[in-house]
């Protein structure tokens, strides 16, 4: 994930929340995942 530096919204949902699509590769193969990043009290800064 430490590699993507731009990523294409996909789709917003209803709550407003973007999404977008990215691909792991693991050691069973490729896995396709959809992915939103919240912003609510349950992150904290780290600096």
């Amino acid at each position: 994930m430490a590699a993507i530096q731009i990523v294409t919204i996909e789709r917003i949902d209803k709550f407003g929340a973007t999404w977008f699509e990215v691909q792991l590769e693991e050691h069973d193969g490729i896995h396709y995942h959809s992915l939103t990043i919240l912003d609510n009290e349950s992150w904290e800064r780290v600096f």
